[in-house]
């Protein structure tokens, strides 16, 4: 019965995104009227949107009848992992354990989940090789969380590294050939915070102000890109609160090879989408991540600085902060990536929309750049730490998001990316003054294992 309802509730999850101010005080709230059989008090959870869809009958019916009957009282909720489009969680029952997909916007309302049940990761029975010395809780969590995603995804070889700063230690995990410090991966969307960091710089070198209309950087008038009197400034790209959606509205047309999505638009088609695009909000209001915003962002630097964006970024990498070059093309020693069904993919290739994600380096020169973050010895890496609006949730800085992570008085500054064969994450602790960055050539997330390993680190 709860499989079948299943099946019916997955058509009411909203494919909109939206980010959660404080997910686990949702699932608290949610699990002491849920354990109350209090369902009309439940339904007030749900966004308008998504009452809309289901209603108040329907709701009480598929809680009471169904995962009640079939799973009795709710005893936690713990993520699993991190996404664009909705947080994944695992809730654990008296009788099973559930997995939710859950979408909640600025108000902690439920736009949209997805529930299923819960399929643990198997135990590895294929041979893994590796490199780590296996000596503190960090090395045993890398080990744990490195075979259990090399279990699900065997083609995956996998880069870590454990930044501090004045030292770091590298690992790696493969079940066929062991990547190296020379492996080159894509990096996807951590492109972005490189972009953060540049538009810092240009802002300290007087070059850019946060407050600057986008449009000076535009010819034509772009009267669309405003609304209710509120124009896109610079700021409004670096926090994804420009109105503008994920992609241009006309991106697809675009598109003349699905593995490689990008390789066609160009400049002069990013200056056609803005002339018709359409803001979801007035700038500065509300947050929505959008790879078309750091496009544009490219863009404007290139104007600004009148260079190609990634001589531009490897000219600041390597005067600035000494620091090795990095490429936003697919040569060797890029290694093969990987869909989610082990499946080879080709990399990907940008023109216009290379400030969303076109970087691609080593683990060595990713952690090197992650080392700098935790000094913050280069005042616009400082700076590019700022939350730009404390009012808008999440709280993003220039591209990083800035969150409280756990029991400790810390915070977490972190990204991640994924491409069409590549996952990543990276992030920081303000206090700690520690670091973890994770490479996968496998198009899947890898913020769940990040999550374990990050908490071992505030354990040491």
């Amino acid at each position: 019965m709860i499989k079948k309802l299943f099946t019916l509730i997955s058509f009411l999850w909203a494919c909109q995104a939206a980010y959660a101010q404080n997910p686990q005080a949702f699932w608290l709230q949610f699990k002491k009227l849920y354990n109350a059989d209090q369902y009309t008090t439940m339904y007030d959870l749900l966004a308008p949107s998504f009452k809309a869809q289901m209603s108040l009958k329907e709701h009480t019916a598929f809680f009471k009848n169904n995962i009640k009957q079939g799973a009795g009282k709710m005893n936690s909720a713990v993520l699993l992992q991190y996404g664009d489009e909705g947080n994944t969680f695992l809730l654990s029952f008296e009788k099973m354990q559930l997995e939710v997909l859950l979408v909640l916007d600025q108000k902690d309302k439920v736009l949209g989940w997805m529930w299923q049940p819960y399929k643990a990761i198997k135990t590895p029975t294929i041979s893994i090789r590796y490199d780590n010395p296996l000596k503190t809780k960090t090395d045993s969590t890398i080990d744990q969380e490195a075979r259990r995603y090399i279990a699900q995804y065997p083609k995956a070889r996998l880069s870590f590294a454990i930044v501090s700063p004045a030292k770091t230690d590298y690992y790696y995990y493969a079940a066929d050939e062991l990547p190296d410090a020379q492996s080159v991966y894509e990096l996807g969307s951590i492109t972005k915070t490189y972009i953060g960091w540049l538009v810092a710089r240009a802002v300290t070198e007087g070059k850019l102000d946060l407050a600057t209309d986008i449009r000076q950087y535009l010819k034509g008038p772009y009267k669309n890109l405003e609304r209710n009197g509120r124009p896109i400034l610079i700021k409004h790209l670096l926090n994804h609160s420009s109105g503008l959606p994920r992609l241009p509205e006309d991106y697809m047309s675009f598109i003349k090879d699905n593995y490689n999505p990008y390789e066609s638009y160009s400049n002069e088609d990013l200056l056609k989408s803005l002339q018709k695009s359409k803001l979801s909000a007035a700038p500065g209001t509300q947050s929505v991540y959008s790879n078309y915003g750091y496009g544009i962002l490219g863009y404007l630097l290139e104007q600004v600085y009148q260079q190609p964006l990634e001589q531009l970024l490897n000219h600041k990498l390597q005067s600035v902060l000494q620091l090795d070059s990095i490429t936003f093309k697919p040569t060797p020693p890029l290694i093969q990536g990987y869909d989610e069904g082990m499946e080879p993919v080709p990399a990907w290739t940008f023109k216009a929309m290379a400030g969303a994600g076109a970087l691609k380096t080593t683990l060595k020169a990713t952690a090197a750049f992650l080392q700098q973050q935790i000094n913050e010895q280069d005042k616009a890496i400082k700076l590019s730490h700022t939350v730009i609006d404390p009012h808008i949730q999440p709280l993003i800085a220039y591209a990083w998001q800035v969150a409280p992570f756990k029991k400790q008085a810390d915070t977490l500054i972190w990204h991640n990316g994924m491409t069409g064969g590549f996952s990543s994450f990276y992030g920081f602790f303000t206090q700690q003054k520690t670091g973890l960055v994770i490479l996968s050539n496998v198009a899947q997330p890898t913020d769940a294992y990040a999550n374990e390993i990050l908490k071992s680190l505030q354990e040491q």
